[in-house]
């Protein structure tokens, strides 16, 4: 007699409509890697930036202007991914592929979609331009009374990293 076989819920998912991203597609969990990498990189970077304000300036220098250039663009796609990306209902286990439910989802019933707008909104590329752009984000800082620069929003990314490593 026969073991009862199990299925993998997504071998019974129906394929998703394009531009629909299912959420344990293998790319996707690559990207995933690759974004915990990118926050990982913030974490090390961000601090230092902000504690040598006039001595450092990510963009006086071209290597690391390139990084942090490539893993704010990641983190803007990843934002706008989120948005097409299916994902299981909890209480059905069925797979909600409807772009109204995620949206709502993701803007309204949990504070990922506010930490992920502050932590990827270029505040310092607004605020501010030039050289020693950490500089000038600390004196627009001190002149509206906003005690933070902006760049240190961005180290909200690392709550996006715990809620990657929840998933893994």
């Amino acid at each position: 007699h026969d073991a009862p076989t199990e299925v993998d819920e997504d071998e019974l998912d129906p394929k998703l409509p394009f531009p629909m991203i299912h959420p344990t597609a293998d790319w996707k969990i690559y990207w995933d890697l690759w974004i915990s990498a990118c926050i990982i990189w913030s974490t090390l970077t961000v601090p230092f930036s902000i504690g040598f304000r006039t001595a450092y300036s990510t963009r006086c220098v071209p290597g690391v202007f390139f990084i942090d250039s490539t893993v704010d663009i990641s983190f803007v796609i990843d934002v706008c991914m989120v948005f097409i990306t299916a994902y299981r209902d909890p209480l059905t286990t069925r797979l909600v592929h409807d772009k109204k439910q995620i949206a709502h989802r993701y803007m309204c019933k949990s504070p990922a979609f506010c930490i992920d707008f502050f932590s990827t909104f270029p505040f310092d590329i607004v605020t501010s331009g030039g050289c020693n752009l950490t500089a000038k984000c600390l004196q627009v800082c001190d002149t509206v009374n906003i005690g933070v620069p902006p760049r240190i929003f961005k180290l909200l990314r690392i709550v996006r990293l715990a809620k990657l490593a929840k998933l893994a």
